[in-house]
């Protein structure tokens, strides 16, 4: 099968506002900044400002989506071929979520053990029908978690929004991030961090937000909307009309309810919390469908497809951004969390997006797969004869 340009770049450009979203909060150092090197509030407050409405919940999104893609492909090409998908994507899933626990080893924001989780879940799910998993998917996206909060909270006067967070814990994070060592960082990570992270993601409903997600993008394999997007131009702009309108209205409705005396103030949080998980899909359906519109306008994907090395090694960036970020801001490593703002945060990313950008051009330049995506595949068919270098 004919691999797909536009969905490396494409996930190429969710990684790199993943990659962003972690510069801009230091990677996950809970410490303000005291030895600012460039002290501009106005500055900081704009990166602040595009990293909430254009990256927070939307980088993520989107990779989520291109991996509910990437599902479909690697069904399809297990059909094709006649091989059992189900073992293979099974035993392919396993290595993946190996792959994750040592990845949150060092850096506990890690997705790819929810990744592997839900793709688990995905074997159970793909062959419903097409209409149905889209159903699915939207019901999801809904946050029914927060819907039954909201009802709770309707319904009792003195209703309080519950915290199952251990402060201590991310106290202790706080501690080991700036003065700690990289041994205790690990220690922490593997045990009580890691348990901590899995439960707020189940009660929090963002588990289930990305299996929505996952289905959108199984969807879109399934309905071929991604195959051949040139093809399918006016449904991304009708797809990005209706984004737009539904977050323009959306976000009137959040600064009516913010003002309205009519809620008790849980409740008015929590409807919020909805409106603002809404707002950033259809802010996710914006940047899709834009990002597919422009890659047919030549000067676009010219620009586009530079991040699509990047992007087809996504696991290998991911893994290695995470680790540089922890090095760079952590301190047993450089300690810049302590210099480096919200701002000049979002530049190093930047400056680690460059390297990988180089690396990821240079390297599949003479192999066919990145370094960690070879190990994967070789594992998944347990054999080391993979080819990898191309043939010349």
């Amino acid at each position: 099968m004919k691999r797909l340009q536009h969905i490396d770049a494409l996930r190429g450009f969710a990684l790199f506002g993943i990659l962003l979203l972690h510069a801009h909060v230091n990677f996950g150092v809970l410490a303000e900044a005291t030895n600012e090197i460039l002290v501009n509030p106005k500055l900081n407050s704009m990166a602040s400002y595009f990293i909430t409405i254009l990256v927070r919940n939307k980088a993520f999104a989107i990779f989520s989506i291109m991996f509910g893609f990437s599902f479909y492909l690697h069904l399809h090409k297990g059909s094709l071929s006649g091989n059992n998908f189900r073992r293979t994507y099974t035993l392919r899933l396993l290595i993946l979520l190996v792959f994750g626990y040592i990845h949150s080893m060092y850096f506990p924001s890690d997705i790819l053990t929810k990744y592997a989780l839900i793709g688990f879940v995905m074997l159970l799910l793909h062959k419903l029908r097409p209409r149905y998993i889209l159903l699915l998917a939207f019901l999801l996206l809904l946050q029914i978690p927060e819907i039954i909060q909201l009802i709770k909270s309707l319904r009792v006067p003195d209703y309080q929004i519950s915290s199952h967070t251990n402060p201590l814990i991310w106290e202790k994070m706080r501690e080991v991030t700036k003065s700690g060592s990289f041994t205790e960082l690990v220690k922490l990570n593997m045990g009580a961090v890691f348990i901590e992270t899995w439960k707020m993601n189940f009660i929090s409903g963002r588990i289930f937000t990305i299996l929505g997600y996952f289905l959108l993008g199984y969807f879109l394999g399934r309905s071929c909307l991604l195959d051949n997007p040139a093809h399918c131009r006016k449904n991304y702009y009708y797809i990005l009309g209706v984004g737009v309108v539904m977050y323009i209205l959306i976000r009137y409705i959040r600064s009516y309810v913010g003002n309205s005396s009519g809620f008790s103030e849980e409740s008015i949080t929590i409807i919020s919390s909805l409106l603002i998980g809404y707002m950033n899909f259809f802010m996710v359906a914006i940047l899709f469908s834009v990002f597919v519109i422009l890659y047919q306008v030549h000067i676009f994907k010219i620009f586009m497809d530079i991040l699509a090395p990047y992007g087809r090694m996504s696991l290998t960036s991911y893994m290695v951004q995470s680790f540089l970020g922890v090095f760079i801001f952590y301190g047993f490593g450089l300690g810049m969390y302590d210099y480096l703002g919200s701002f000049l945060g979002m530049v190093a990313g930047v400056m680690i997006l460059s390297i990988l950008l180089i690396f990821s051009h240079i390297w599949l330049r003479y192999y066919r797969y990145g370094p960690l995506e070879w190990v994967w595949r070789a594992l998944t068919f347990r054999t080391w004869d993979v080819p990898m270098k191309k043939e010349k």
